[in-house]
């Protein structure tokens, strides 16, 4: 069921469906909750299961306001708050899992877990800044057509897009449908963030990490160091996926989501 709520003065969505203890399902850059429609539908056996539309993204309503990571989280607990739902399990994708993070560090009670999905904790280092910078430029200038075109084949593992055209155009579809200033106002939340590791040494939560081996957008080494950093991690590497597990290696990904969900309901597995 999609629903739409006001968060600041602006149009939010999100889908609700199933019911029992909640997770909480974010989507990353120039992604939206339609992202995560075959996952919820074999969760929503077991949980509440809610996937918003981050602002900007979908159908919810971009803000005037510089977009920032914690402007996100806010509107993640505002879907809470609008469900009356005080704790979840909150699992995000690439961007999403930066929005996860900063949740934690403001709303660490509203949590009973996180997941990080092809994600990290680390801020932007100088190179990756003028990366930043270097798209938000080409997608003032160009458009959102041109930008999805350059990005959508390095989310994938080499080949992938060659033998699985129609998931591809699919996707891209998706991406076409993001206003420029969206996808401009998101590169700058993330260019700005600050680095978020210490969450992850100081949580008492249980943490999940999918890493996809071929994933070309961030370091795998990297990625990996970060798996040693909570007290309680479950860790699942997608050998095969790139940046986009939950198309790429859909069925590990969800095996994944759905033991890490098990053990940390265990009463709900039960």
């Amino acid at each position: 069921m999609n629903k739409q709520f006001s968060f600041k003065g602006k149009v939010g969505s999100y889908a609700i469906d199933g019911k029992g203890e909640c997770v909480v399902l974010v989507h990353g850059f120039a992604e939206n909750k339609s992202l995560w429609e075959k996952f919820s539908a074999k969760l929503k056996k077991k949980y509440t299961v809610i996937c918003p539309d981050l602002p900007g993204f979908g159908d919810s309503v971009l803000p005037e306001n510089l977009l920032s990571i914690e402007y996100l989280a806010d509107f993640v607990k505002g879907v809470l708050d609008n469900e009356d739902i005080n704790k979840c399990t909150l699992i995000g994708h690439s961007m999403g899992g930066y929005v996860a993070l900063t949740f934690a560090d403001k709303y660490e009670h509203r949590l009973n877990a996180i997941g990080l999905f092809h994600s990290h904790a680390f801020a932007d280092d100088i190179e990756r800044k003028k990366k930043r910078k270097k798209s938000i430029d080409f997608i003032k200038r160009n458009g959102t057509q041109a930008f999805v075109d350059e990005l959508l084949p390095t989310l994938f593992a080499p080949g992938f897009v060659r033998k699985n055209r129609t998931i591809a155009d699919d996707l891209t579809h998706e991406f076409y449908k993001c206003k420029a200033a969206a996808l401009a106002g998101a590169y700058e939340a993330m260019k700005k963030r600050t680095d978020r590791t210490d969450i992850l040494e100081e949580t008492n939560l249980p943490v999940l990490f999918i890493i996809g081996k071929k994933d070309e957008t961030f370091d795998f080494d990297k990625a990996f160091s970060m798996t040693t950093m909570p007290k309680i991690a479950k860790v699942c590497i997608l050998e095969d996926a790139g940046h986009m597990g939950m198309i790429e290696s859909e069925e590990e990904s969800l095996k994944a989501i759905s033991e890490f969900l098990a053990f940390t309901y265990p009463k709900k597995a039960a």
